[in-house]
Formats: C-alpha cells, structure tokens, sequence
C-alpha cells in the first residue's frame, strides 16, 4: 500500500510538472491537477477512476492547448518539403524586344498599366496579360540562354518564354500549340539587281549569289540541305556575321549578294541604318521559326494542369482577336 502511495504520489508530481510547463493553457490545468496530488499524496482514499479522470481531462486541455498555439519548434512537425508552390516561376531569355529588365520609363506605362513592374517586351507582356487575367500568383526573372533547359529540368522554373520546340527542351517541358510569335525569315537584295520578287535556295545557287547568315543562328535543315558543309567548314557560299546591320554594310559594298534575317530585326537595322534605298526583301517566306511558352515537366505549382489549360486556352483567344501580332508589332516599334 505504502508502494502504492509514493507512485501515485510521484506519478502526480509529473502531471504537476508538465502542468505548469503549459500553464498559457490556463490555471485550471494546475489547480485540478494540484489538488488531484495532494488528495492522494495525503493518504485520503482516492479511488483509481479519480486519477484516471483527472489525467484525461489535463491530456485533452493540453491537446487543445497545441492545437491552438502549436507545439515547441523542438516536436513540431516539420513542414513538407514537397509542398505545392504557391505562384509560378516565368523565365525568360534577355531580348531587346521581348523580354528585358530595366527601369520603368513613362513610355512604357500603358502597356503595363502603370504598374512598377522592371520587366518588358512583348513575351512578358503577353503573358502578364494572361496571368493577371486568371488571377494567378507569378514572379518573372530574366535568364542566360544555358540557364533555359536546367531551370525547366529541374522545376525551378514553372514557364519559360520565347522558347523554340527542340528535342532537348521537349524532353522537360510541354508546349502549348498557339506560339507567343512566329518569326519570318526572307532573303534580302539589292533593290535595284532584284529581277523578281521571289527567291529560294535553288534560285541562290543557280545565280551563284554569296548569302550572309548570323553566326551561331540555328538554321533549318532544308538551309543546310541547300548549303551543305564542304570538307567540315562552312559552304564556299555562305559568309557569317554576328548581326544584321553587318550583313547590310556588306551588301552595300557589295561582298554579299544576299542575307537571310528575320523581317521584323532586319527592319529595325535598316532604318538605324538609313538603308532603305539599297535593301530588297523578297515576298516568298523560306521558312519560319515558332516561339513559344513552355510548361516545365517537373513543375511545383499547385493546381498545374488547370493552370495550363486555362493559359493555352488564353493564347488561342488572343491570337484569333489579333492580340499577339499587336503586342508584338507594338514591342518592334518601340525599338526601332
């Protein structure tokens, strides 16, 4: 019996410790659990269900004291790691045109409804149009090319803009079927040797003209079919140039006879240029180039899926109102 008593006794003493350890759960926890001890630590007769009850109603107070409050740092459960992100992740490549940071400038504000963004361009603007509409959390970041493929592989990035469908990039992310822009490419020549306003690769080698490309650029299969590598190095026909105000100059003196570019680029470069009068832009497209937003495989934010729809269903509706080609024309202007 005397066993008995200073287990109770000793039992009680720790109740009334973690009692008061957790005294913000209110003085009613130490009171019942105080006279609990003392009535058995005094030898009245204290039958077991007393102490049964008793240690029941402190455990349920102290459960609802952590749920209220939480429990200590040191037993907390730890947050999950794995946890869906709350906004989306937008990356895009440095683009005079369309996508560059800088600071605000009053021209800009209409575009960008006079918020305090530092980014602009045509993609960022397409797809902060979108995702405002949706109401969706994002954060945009300009990016190195390198940097594109890693940050889609790994999910660090959710969407990364002005991305062309390659295999590589395929294999990390998904595309939606409407890009963000096409890109055009013509021959250009000297307007006043230009006998037709068509020009094609067949047409290139059948004249035996010199063609200027930009060094680095990923031109398509049907160029380099035309154009094949001679001995490992580069087709006697083509010459390279690191951009198209170049190629101009070269057309001027004439050491090239024509120059593969981008419509919107060239343009730009001859009217820095003043060349108007001495460049011809064939009608015929050779090829063209689609960029789009690409959707990482491996993406954290939460509700995904719809997400995409909902953005691929926006793209689709901006280009039958003509929106894309405005935002893009308007973005080309700008930086002419």
């Amino acid at each position: 019996m005397k066993h008995t008593k200073k287990n109770i006794i000793k039992a009680c003493k720790i109740t009334h410790t973690l009692a008061y350890l957790s005294f913000k759960c209110g003085v009613v926890v130490e009171l019942v659990t105080t006279l609990a001890c003392h009535a058995g630590g005094r030898g009245f007769k204290s039958p077991p269900s007393r102490h049964f009850f008793c240690l029941q109603f402190i455990l349920a107070l102290l459960s609802w004291h952590n749920y209220s409050v939480g429990l200590p740092q040191t037993i907390k459960n730890k947050p999950n790691e794995t946890s869906s992100s709350p906004s989306l992740t937008v990356i895009a490549k440095k683009d005079d045109v369309y996508s560059f940071s800088q600071e605000r400038k009053d021209k800009y504000h209409f575009r960008l409804n006079g918020t305090q963004v530092l980014y602009f361009g045509a993609d960022i603007e397409i797809m902060k149009t979108i995702l405002d509409s949706l109401k969706i959390e994002y954060k945009l970041q300009i990016v190195s090319e390198d940097e594109i493929k890693p940050m889609l592989s790994s999910g660090e990035a959710d969407i990364a803009l002005g991305v062309e469908k390659t295999d590589l990039i395929k294999n990390v992310a998904d595309f939606p079927k409407t890009p963000l822009r096409s890109k055009y490419y013509f021959f250009y020549g000297r307007s006043q040797e230009a006998k037709s306003t068509i020009m094609t690769y067949k047409n290139a080698l059948a004249h035996n003209y010199t063609v200027g490309i930009l060094v680095g650029y990923l031109y398509p299969q049907s160029f380099w079919e035309a154009f094949p590598y001679e001995n490992l190095v580069l087709n006697s026909h083509i010459v390279e140039e690191r951009d198209y105000e170049d190629h101009i100059k070269k057309l001027k003196q004439k050491k090239i006879d024509l120059f593969v570019g981008d419509k919107d680029l060239v343009r730009m470069a001859i009217q820095k240029l003043e060349a108007s009068g001495d460049v011809y832009q064939y009608k015929n497209i050779l090829y063209w180039k689609d960029f789009y937003s690409a959707f990482s495989k491996k993406s954290k934010f939460k509700n995904l899926d719809t997400a995409k729809e909902q953005i691929k269903k926006s793209l689709y509706n901006m280009q039958e109102r003509g929106q894309l080609k405005e935002i893009n024309d308007f973005w080309v202007e700008q930086k002419k």
